[in-house]
């Protein structure tokens, strides 16, 4: 199977389809009888290209998620966030992709 990296039952528009990124999955599913028994073993790979945000425990990782990501409640907190950031620790105020 192959999905869009941003698919959501609220955007149906083909336009932008794979436009950040793939992601594709397989699975297998094999029946077994152990003991007697019936039952099955299922193994499933999943696989996507979109940039995601690194995991490594930097401050600026998370500054650089907070200034690149919208949230819808908060409407885009980019400007405040970047003053804020400059006044309190300035090697996080500019992000920088690893």
């Amino acid at each position: 199977m192959v999905l869009d990296a941003n698919g959501t039952i609220m955007n149906d528009n083909l336009g932008d389809v794979f436009e950040d990124g793939v992601m594709a999955l397989a699975s297998a599913d094999l029946k077994v009888k152990p003991f007697g028994l019936p039952g099955h073993q299922n193994l499933t790979f999943a696989w996507s290209n979109k940039d995601r945000t690194s995991l490594i425990q930097d401050p600026s990782n998370i500054a650089r998620h907070l200034l690149t990501t919208r949230f819808p409640r908060l409407g885009d907190p980019g400007p405040i966030l970047t003053e804020i950031l400059e006044n309190m620790r300035p090697s996080c105020s500019s992000p920088s992709s690893h």
